[in-house]
């Protein structure tokens, strides 16, 4: 079953392959993560009960009904493989803004781990304990998506106008921000760096769509050896590839949702639409408190978990399932679908949705291991809204971008 659940996987991408020549599409990327995130429990080895087996379904039908709304909307195929190149102003210089930007992402930084926590401590330790010595300074910790921020926008910058200026700054803030990556043993944070990057030289021709192929298949291995593998390197007492091997397993990563989904089935929670509602008032207001259904989690069902800084995903399939039971999950995922498959439309043709949508792809895993707040809380105001505002007060592009661009041949 798992094989020729991983046929259907492959047909559907190579059918939107051919249908729009784009590979490496949101699309695209949710077929993967759902194939893993579906078949994990099963090749984890953990015992299969009838609420894994309730959850396989559940997952089944989001992901089959987030199929059929990326494809509700009738396209035309000849206008989807066009693939437009934004004209930057000549007179636009965001490099002035870029250093201000970086500066206070450095001095963030240099606040949190060098002042306040300390290099040894903040590097040389488990995740848990990191996250529990970070608590006290949770709106500081911005200087990540400052450093992604900066990261992807110099090298669009640089993509386009060619200026050593972009380059360098790309260079630089690129390699501290994978090296922060690699020493706190986040893959998280790796993909919210690699995957906008990979999209933006895919998208301008400079990685071939087989090469993205064997990325992602890199990707996969990554994934499965990154924490045993580092954290030897970094935080073990001594290193050996033998001691590496024999502690690879399948990762949690994608076993998680529905170990917690016992928990939840079991005391039968009910939200009626509350989770939603609470997404959707941060996003015209983030500065309150509301408390996202992951923190929820930990700290109801597993308190001692949350007292050691230790956490736990969600996922937005059991979110829709105890706000609005099965027919929460179908409607939400139908709708889901249109809204990516329009988000992409519109990256095609707007600079305003292009970068956005290009970070959207490093969020593409968090619909299968988080809530629906905290996936659109840092993504809304961010990447989007920080890239809007940014393009819009220095004016970096003609007035009439969507008319303004160069058809790849």
């Amino acid at each position: 079953m798992i094989l020729l659940f991983l046929l259907l996987v492959i047909l559907l991408m190579y059918i939107e392959y051919k249908r729009t020549n784009i590979f490496f599409s949101y699309y695209t990327l949710f077929l993967l993560y759902w194939f893993l995130y579906t078949v994990g429990i099963y090749l984890s080895g953990a015992t299969i009960n009838d609420d894994i087996v309730f959850t396989t379904y559940l997952i089944l039908f989001a992901g089959l009904f987030f199929v059929l709304g990326y494809n509700f909307i009738p396209i035309g195929t000849k206008k989807f493989k066009q693939r437009k190149q934004f004209i930057i102003t000549k007179t636009s210089n965001l490099s002035v803004p870029l250093v201000i930007i970086a500066f206070i992402a450095i001095s963030l930084f240099f606040y949190v781990v060098v002042l306040k926590i300390g290099i040894q401590d903040y590097f040389f330790t488990s995740r848990a304990n990191r996250s529990l010595i970070c608590r006290p300074y949770s709106h500081f910790m911005i200087f990540i998506d400052l450093f992604n921020f900066i990261s992807v926008l110099s090298l669009f910058l640089y993509l386009k106008t060619k200026r050593t200026v972009y380059k360098r700054m790309f260079i630089i803030v690129f390699f501290v921000a994978i090296s922060h990556a690699v020493l706190t043993i986040s893959r998280n944070n790796l993909v919210l760096l690699v995957m906008p990057t990979l999209y933006l030289f895919h998208y301008y021709n400079y990685i071939k769509t087989k090469t993205i192929i064997v990325f992602l298949m890199l990707g996969i291995f990554v994934a499965v050896i990154w924490k045993v593998l580092l954290f030897n390197l970094i935080i073990g007492d001594s290193f050996s590839i033998s001691n590496v091997i024999e502690n690879i397993k399948f990762p949690r990563e994608f076993v998680v949702w529905q170990e917690i989904s016992q928990n939840l089935l079991k005391e039968d929670v009910v939200l009626y639409g509350r989770s939603y509602l609470d997404a959707f008032i941060n996003l015209l207001y983030p500065f309150n408190h509301t408390e996202n259904l992951s923190l929820w989690y930990v700290k109801t069902f597993e308190p001692h978990t949350f007292a050691i800084g230790g956490g736990r995903g969600f996922s937005n399939i059991l979110e829709a399932y105890i706000n609005f039971d099965i027919i929460g999950v179908v409607l939400f995922f139908f709708l889901f679908g249109i809204t990516i498959y329009l988000f992409q439309r519109k990256s095609m043709v707007s600079i305003y949705f292009f970068l956005p949508y290009a970070f959207s792809l490093a969020f593409v895993h968090r619909i299968f291991r988080s809530d629906f707040l905290s996936l659109t809380k840092t993504w809304w105001w961010m990447y989007f809204m920080s890239f809007v505002l940014l393009f819009l007060f220095f004016k970096l592009l003609p007035k009439r971008d969507h008319e303004n661009y160069i058809l790849n041949k």
